[in-house]
């Protein structure tokens, strides 16, 4: 290639006079930078295209271009636990004001195991499908764990959430998310966002919020949660009256046991 491309160049410098003379060239080549890009561009129509990386990436993750609609949540609802992030958000405003537009609503509380996109009836279907699937999936992963969130911390100082520091409790969740991702996937729904999820409840979102204003209740704690539900929710449509989102359906994680000892249909349907 690199001798190809010195050889016509060579040709280029030998016989621009003549080139001149019949108009190929309206100047004098009159140096070999010159030369090769007179070379260059007789030669780049010739190359075969090239993608660009992002466009390579772009193929094989077909799905990072789509924008989620939908999310597969487990719902804050114990009360303790909740009043103890108010305090934490009331605290928060009191150390700067500026970040009270940056609130979330308690009624919002939740840990995201996965994002998608519902576009049509059909999907929201296998959606609804799959939820139930992952509700009995999840019930000897997640049915006797409390998740204890005992800290605060921030993706990039632009959103601070309450997270746990327990790595077995965090890897059960992970070990959740993954399986909820790989059923939604086995169903023909997409998974936005593949990355290794982080257990969280968002408590601020939006813009800047340096550590200084929480960092004396960095470490508070505010109790455990354990969960027996997940939901099928909406980003788009609006809030039901409490606050809450809209939610497409229901699905109980734990089994539910008779007297005797037999387990009853683990998944419930309740679109809303």
């Amino acid at each position: 290639m690199i001798i190809n491309r010195y050889n016509a160049i060579c040709n280029l410098l030998m016989l621009t006079s003549l080139q001149q003379r019949v108009g190929i060239y309206k100047e004098p080549v009159r140096s070999w930078r010159m030369a090769e890009r007179l070379v260059h561009e007789d030669t780049k129509d010739q190359s075969p295209a090239r993608k660009s990386p992002l466009a390579k990436k772009a193929k094989k993750n077909p799905n990072r271009r789509q924008h989620p609609n939908a999310f597969v949540s487990l719902q804050i609802q114990n009360a303790q636990v909740k009043e103890r992030m108010i305090a934490i958000q009331q605290q928060m405003i009191e150390n700067d004001e500026s970040i009270e537009p940056l609130v979330i609503s308690p009624a919002k509380f939740h840990l995201t195991l996965m994002v998608t996109r519902l576009d049509e009836e059909s999907t929201l279907g296998a959606a609804q499908d799959a939820l139930d699937e992952s509700g009995r999936m999840l019930t000897d992963m997640l049915s006797n764990v409390e998740f204890e969130f005992d800290k605060l911390s921030s993706f990039k100082q632009q959103v601070v959430f309450a997270g746990m520091s327990n790595t077995e409790t965090i890897d059960a969740f992970e070990r959740a998310a993954m399986e909820v991702r790989q059923i939604f996937s086995n169903h023909g729904l997409p998974i936005i966002d593949e990355r290794t999820p982080t257990p969280h409840v968002t408590l601020f979102k939006g813009g800047k919020i340096p550590r200084s204003i929480y960092e004396s209740i960095a470490e508070t704690n505010c109790g455990r949660e354990s969960f027996d539900t997940l939901q099928l929710c909406s980003m788009t449509k609006p809030k039901q009256p409490n606050g809450y989102y809209h939610v497409f359906k229901t699905a109980r994680i734990a089994s539910i046991v008779d007297n005797s000892g037999k387990t009853k249909e683990s998944a419930i349907r309740e679109d809303l």
